[in-house]
Order: structure tokens, then sequence, then C-alpha cells
């Protein structure tokens, strides 16, 4: 019936409020009960008993209780089990943001961006009617039809057999047409994925597409996958409404039966009044919560599907990521007898992190043959500049996203201050660094949310002085709306330029004590590139930095440079053009290392 352990065990954290739901439940059915009861006592006195007009009140008002204490349990059940459903929801969802935060880049290169997209919306929003709806329901449906069998028992045996007999057919039924349409809801959440992944991966390389000319082309296959979509979804839609279909049947067949054999009893005087109509009062009421499970069963479905592309997408825990809780206090840099972030740059305790070891590190991308980083040794001392040089894709980059959690090592240790890296939260190391990378990310909204990455206890004066540090004023006094101004994602409307000090005024305003430079300077020319490395110099004083090296003029002030070929390290004591790239030996090195 739908079981999935992990969604169950997200369902049994919340078991308090699924007892309510429970209690509220056969609440409501107690009630019901007690309506049909009160109605069929009521109905008898009036007509059969001959009870006067003025006596019949007495009669209402329990019947008016009843119905209003059943309205009131009903709305506790379904404010319980939504309340269920938006928790559970939440949680799934900031567990799915913390694993992409935690590893970003590792999981873009195995899951794509539009599926991600597309499972952190459809995905988790169709988990929703799943606790909300099909969990609380289920277990309605186990209880509420046995509490009205037991209490027809007792006064018509006959129907309590037609009830026995006819009410497993509704969940046979509704078992045979799921295991059928099961099938067509994977595919119709596979072929989701697809085409989210399809349509956001249009939408980011529409600039591309407008200057090839193949815009249209890409509409056109737009449109087939979604109408590829929009097909698999109504046969979807079908099959339920197939399935609604035959449980209606049943029940209205089961009731008319115990209608049919209600009126023959009562005219041959074997049966009472009184418990005829209270009998078939009732029989509606018994197939109702199996009808109402029969039309939230696509809502499990789906929830179903979408639980695969959840937990596939989380993947492991997150202790099993390398980075855990632990009593550590959280790392927060202070700064000595200055109130701006952004001056002194002394930071009072960040000292136990160091020295930050690297131990016999190997490094391998999923389904990668090759090792990118083999048996890595090394040591970073607080304050210490370490510069990486060498071809592109031999693992400069690697061994930086290993240093900044972002990519785990498959063998080998990581450790901070002699702690390995596994006994510090993510957050708490993750406070380190500031990564300012080749090509930096801009996101769409104002340029003082770029800069502080939606903070949203952002001052406007660090954000200020964040920009003047990384030398935007002369740019934002020439646009008419200064830091509020509004930019396009990725940086459409801005130059390459213009990104890369927005990337340096993060640096500067999170202000962390380790800096990670990709060669941020590497496509620029030689005019902006000057003005930038004043920045930079600036940024680097009093940090440690690591620098991804393109260009002999970025490694000047290294205190320590390593040369990254074929997956190991091998120290550099003097540098020539021939270690770095051939397009980009246009500086020269002063008191080579």
């Amino acid at each position: 019936m739908l079981f999935d352990r992990q969604l169950w065990r997200q369902a049994r954290s919340h078991s308090l409020a699924l007892l309510f739901t429970l209690v509220s439940g056969l609440g409501a059915a107690v009630f019901t009960l007690l309506q049909a009861y009160y109605i069929a006592r009521l109905v008898n006195a009036a007509f059969l008993e001959g009870m006067l007009p003025g006596e019949l009140w007495r009669g209402i008002w329990p019947v008016a209780v009843a119905i209003i204490l059943r309205a009131i349990f009903q709305y506790l059940t379904d404010i319980t089990s939504a309340e269920i459903g938006l928790r559970i929801k939440e949680n799934l969802r900031e567990k799915v943001l913390e694993k992409v935060q935690s590893t970003g880049a590792l999981t873009r290169s195995i899951d794509r961006s539009g599926e991600t997209i597309s499972t952190l919306t459809d995905g988790l929003e169709t988990l929703d009617p799943y606790f909300s709806q099909y969990v609380p329901q289920l277990l309605l449906a186990a209880v509420v039809p046995l509490a009205i069998l037991m209490s027809i028992t007792k006064n018509d045996w006959l129907s309590f057999a037609v009830l026995l007999v006819t009410a497993p057919l509704l969940p046979v039924f509704m078992i045979l047409l799921g295991s059928i349409s099961q099938k067509s809801t994977n595919a119709q959440w596979q072929k989701l994925h697809r085409l989210g992944s399809f349509f956001y991966e249009t939408i980011q390389g529409i600039h591309v597409l407008l200057s090839f000319n193949v815009a249209k082309e890409r509409g056109q296959e737009l449109e087939e996958k979604d109408e590829d979509y929009r097909s698999l979804t109504m046969q979807v839609l079908r099959l339920t409404f197939l399935s609604a279909f035959v449980l209606e049947f049943i029940s209205t067949i089961g009731t008319a039966v115990i209608a049919v054999e209600i009126g023959l009893r009562l005219l041959n005087g074997s049966l009472e009044f009184r418990t005829a109509l209270f009998v078939l009062l009732l029989a509606p009421e018994f197939y109702l919560p199996l009808r109402q499970l029969g039309a939230r069963f696509h809502a499990g479905m789906s929830g179903k599907a979408a639980a695969v592309q959840v937990f596939n997408l989380l993947g492991e825990e997150p202790d099993q990521l390398g980075m855990k809780l632990s009593s550590h206090p959280p790392f927060s840099p202070q700064v000595e007898n200055n109130p701006s972030i952004l001056k002194g740059k002394t930071y009072a305790d960040y000292s136990r992190y160091f020295p930050i070891r690297l131990e016999a590190i190997t490094a391998r991308y999923p389904d990668a043959e090759r090792e990118v980083l083999s048996k890595i040794d090394l040591s970073l001392n607080q304050g210490t500049h370490l510069a990486l040089i060498g071809p592109s894709g031999e693992g400069k980059t690697t061994l930086a996203m290993i240093l900044m959690g972002i990519l785990l090592p498959v063998e080998g240790r990581l450790t901070f201050g002699g702690i390995p890296a596994s006994d510090y939260p993510v957050n708490e190391l993750s406070k380190l660094f500031c990564w300012v990378p080749q090509t930096p990310y801009i996101f769409a909204g104002t340029i003082a949310e770029n800069i502080c990455l939606f903070d949203p206890q952002a001052q406007d004066e660090v954000i200020r002085e964040a920009g003047r540090s990384a030398m935007l004023d002369s740019w934002l006094q020439e646009l008419p709306d200064g830091y509020q101004t509004k930019v396009g994602e990725r940086g459409f409307t801005i130059s390459t330029g213009q990104a890369q000090r927005l990337a340096l005024a993060r640096a500067f305003y999170r202000n962390s004590p380790i800096l990670i430079l990709d060669e941020p300077t590497a496509s620029l020319d030689v005019a902006l590139e000057a003005d930038l490395v004043r920045s930079i110099e600036i940024l680097t004083r009093g940090r440690t930095v690591v620098n991804i090296a393109h260009r002999m003029g970025s490694i000047r002030n290294s205190s320590m440079v390593f040369r990254v070929e074929e997956g190991r390290l091998r120290p550099v004591s003097q540098i020539h053009e021939n270690d770095l790239l051939p397009s980009q030996t246009d500086r020269t090195v002063e008191g080579g290392h």
C-alpha cells in the first residue's frame, strides 16, 4: 500500500501529531455514529411513535450537537495532517539545500541543475499531499470502518456480513489499478525532471542560442518535450479517474445491496425501522474513508515517485559526507579595537585551526578512472601565501576544493589544528574560507545583494565599505541607483571586469581568514588587471592565501610555490615561462622563488 521506508521514517518523527490525527479521526467517527443513532431515533419517534411537535426539540438538539462536534473533530484532523505535511516538507527542503550547499560543485558534476531545481520545487511540493492526505487517510481507513462494523454487529448481523464481504474489494481494486499506474507515474516524474533540466539549460544559454540564431529550433524541441509530458500526464489522469470510478461503483453497489436487504426485511417485519434507518445512514459512512483513500491514492503514488528523486539527491546522510556536529564553538572572526570588519585585518581567534595539513590525499571524481590528485602532502601555517601553478586540468582547483570541504578525498586525511575536518561542523569550516574564482557567478538581483550574497542581516555601511575596498565606486557613481542597481543572471548586464570587482567585494564583505584565489585576473586586459591587483594586495594582507596562478605577476608575493602536475605536488624554487600557460607568460617574477 505504497509503503516507503524512508518516507515513513520521516512520518515517524512526527508520531505525536500522527497520533493526534488518528484520535481526532476516531472522534469524528464516534460522533458520526451518534449522529446516525439520534437521527434514527428522532425519525422513528416522529413518524411511528406519535411524538408531538413540541417534544421534537428535545430530540433535535442531540443531533445538532453530534453534527457540530463531528465537524470540529474533522477540522482538527485536517489541520493536524496539513501541519504534518508542511513540517516534513520543510525539513526535507532544509536537508536538500544543505546537501546542495555542502557538496555544490561535486553534486553539479553528477546531477543536472534543472533536475535539482525540479526536485526542490515540484518534488518536495508533491510530498506535501503524501503526508497531509494519504498517510492520515490510510490510518483512518484502517480504523474508522472497523468502528462502524462493531457498532452494526450488535444491531444487524446480515448488514454486517454484506459490509464485511464488500469492504475488501475496495483496497484490492485499488492495489490492482495502482500497480498499473505506478509505472506511468514514475515515468511521468522522470520526464518532468528531464524537461526541467532541458528548460533550465535553455534559459541559461538563451544568449548563446540567440547569437547563433538557433533559438527557434530549440523552442520547437522544448515544445515537443512539453507535449510528451502532457500526453503522459493525461495517461496518468485517465488511470486515476478510472480508479476513482471503480471505487465509487463498488461503494455504490455495496450501499444499494444494504438498502435492498434492509427494505425486504422491513416489509416482512423482521427488522425494526429505527435499526434499519441507523444501518442505512452508516452504510455510506462505512465506505467513505475507503473511497477517500482511493481518491488520495494518486497523491500517494506521486509522493512515492517524487521521494525517489528527493532521496537520490540527498544521497548520503551528512555524517557520511565527512562533516558532523561537534562541541567546538563556531568560528567568528573578531577585529580588535575597530568597529569596522573591513579595517585592521587583525583576527583574535583562528590560530587554533592551524596548521592545516593534507596527509596522503588522493582525489577522484565520480565515474572517473584517473586520479586527479595522488598522495598529496601539504602543510599550511597561519599567514602562508601558497601559489599553485601548472597546466590546466592537473588538479589545482581540485586541491582548493578539498581544502574548502567541497570535495572529499577518496583517501588521506585533512586536519585543522590537528583535528580532523570530519570533527568540525560544515558551517564552521565554511566560514574560514572565501573563494574568488576566475569566473564568479552573479545572481539576478541588486549589486548590494550580490556583495552580501542576500545576507538578511547585512548593513548598508559594511556593503559600501566592501565596494570601496574593491574599487567599485567609480563604476557605481555612473549608475543612477548605485548599490541598488539590478544586474542580470550570470552577470548578463555587466562586463567581466565589473563581475570580478563584485567577487572581490564579496571577499571583503565576508572577511574570512583564508582566501582562495583562482586567478581572478586571468581574463582581463593589462590596465584593468593592474587596478584589481591593488585591491587583491589589500585583501590578502594578514590572511592565509592559496593562489591558483596562471600569470607570473600574480605569484610575486607568494611564500611557497608548488607545481601541480600529473596529480603530484612539486616544490618550485625558480619560475620559468613554461611553468605557466603559454599565452599568459607576459609577466616576470621579481626576486624568483
